[in-house]
């Protein structure tokens, strides 16, 4: 486990200057949030657990990252299967489909 000492205040000036050197504007230190938030969902990080790592959010803003992490998805997606009761139809090799036979 990291010994990091914690970030107690954040110099706004710091963070502009070093933004303009790289070419960033606008940049605040809020937005390192949304990366944060960004890498844990790309990283298998549930939305529920998001949201309590990020303070007791409101469900609405965790969500905004569920397009980050399709894979929770197709886990449910499996749940249901749709079958089809008609026989299913042969292919031809493409050669043979383009003419006709």
């Amino acid at each position: 486990m990291c010994e990091c000492a914690q970030i107690s205040q954040i110099d706004s000036s710091i963070l502009a200057s070093a933004g303009k050197q790289v070419g960033i504007t606008g940049f605040r230190f809020h937005d390192f949030r949304h990366t944060w938030a960004s890498w844990h969902v790309q990283a298998g990080t549930p939305l529920m657990v998001l949201k309590e790592l990020g303070g007791g959010e409101r469900i609405e803003m965790v969500q905004k990252y569920a397009h980050l992490a399709p894979t929770h998805l197709a886990y449910h997606a499996e749940n249901v299967k749709i079958t089809s009761m008609s026989a299913p139809k042969t292919k031809q090799p493409p050669l043979l489909a383009a003419v006709g036979t």
